[in-house]
């Protein structure tokens, strides 16, 4: 039986390396190392632009992420992966996307250390 909390702390601190991997300089493309990657990086831009019109990366670094998450779709594996439409991935766009407490939570902070590198 997995104890609930030390998986919730677990997931806290792979989520906190992601928003670390986004934040970084070196490793702003953390995904090209790790297609996994391609599932928050799309979840987090969907939202920052169609949810809360603050765009972090360019319109292009966004449909080559969504390209890239099509190609790699079938192989990926995230626990958000559920909350994408394959499809909807070829056009390019994350407007339909239901975004949950921890896609939220890790743009918010996003925001805040990209606001902290200034």
């Amino acid at each position: 039986m997995t104890n609930p909390i030390l998986y919730g702390i677990i997931e806290y601190n792979q989520e906190r390396e992601i928003i670390i991997a986004m934040t970084k300089s070196e490793n702003k493309r953390a995904y090209l190392n790790n297609p996994n990657m391609l599932v928050p990086y799309y979840l987090i831009h969907s939202y920052l632009y169609y949810e809360k019109a603050t765009p972090i990366i360019s319109d292009e670094e966004y449909d080559r992420i969504c390209k890239l998450l099509y190609d790699a779709y079938d192989t990926v594996k995230h626990c958000h992966k559920h909350l994408i439409d394959k499809e909807t991935l070829i056009s390019g766009t994350g407007y339909h996307l239901k975004y949950n407490a921890r896609i939220k939570g890790a743009a918010a902070q996003l925001i805040a250390d990209k606001r902290c590198q200034k």
